[in-house]
């Protein structure tokens, strides 16, 4: 289990490859990544039931330890 998988502009695969080696917690979506890949790649978590953070579209992302 991955809790948390940090996604930047440079990351060219797809939410779905990673999915099917490790169980995903959450990911979270930094603001390198253009809008139509943003799009994308929500849309791609929507669709495997993986919950997603957007720093372009909710800002910081914050998490307590």
């Amino acid at each position: 289990r991955i809790d948390l998988v940090f996604v930047s502009g440079k990351f060219l695969n797809n939410i779905s490859d990673l999915s099917k080696f490790y169980n995903i917690g959450r990911v979270v979506i930094d603001s390198s990544v253009k809008e139509k890949r943003l799009n994308y790649l929500i849309e791609e978590c929507r669709q495997l039931g993986i919950p997603y953070y957007s720093v372009t579209r909710s800002g910081a992302f914050v998490c307590d330890l």
